[in-house]
């Protein structure tokens, strides 16, 4: 009778451990797909402010060539700016919204995994006082 009782319950315990491997595997798994968005938007943010850098750089070449004014360009510079302005916006945004994600998900783990271990402590101890 004892030998079954501690059988299920190493059973339970086996069951648990594996629950937090998986907790832990899929935490990491979804900390590293954030973790690559995260590194994407700085890629693509970095890009698009070299982007139209060039193109800053290639309007002051023209009006160069052709001897003229910055001010004969104002609304390009303006359009420049106003892009600039917009991307560095939604660049904020989507990197807040993607902290709040990490947050979120790292306090979902380790409320989760403390409820896990916990109920694993309970078993061990349950296992051990059957078992001794």
């Amino acid at each position: 009778m004892v030998y079954g009782a501690l059988e299920e319950l190493l059973g339970f315990i086996r069951q648990k451990e594996r629950e937090l491997t998986e907790k832990e595997e899929d935490y990491y798994r979804n900390k590293r797909r954030l973790e690559e968005r995260m590194r994407d938007l700085d890629d693509r943010h970095r890009r698009l402010s070299a982007i139209l850098e060039q193109e800053q750089n290639k309007m002051k070449q023209l009006l160069i060539h052709h001897d003229a004014s910055q001010e004969e360009a104002g609304s390009f510079y303006a359009k420049v700016q106003e892009l600039q302005d917009e991307s560095q916006w939604a660049y904020k945004d989507i990197l807040h919204t993607l902290e709040e994600e990490i947050e979120e998900t790292k306090r979902l783990f380790y409320h989760e995994r403390d409820q896990l271990e916990t109920e694993l402590h309970d078993l061990r101890r349950e296992y051990n006082d059957i078992g001794n």
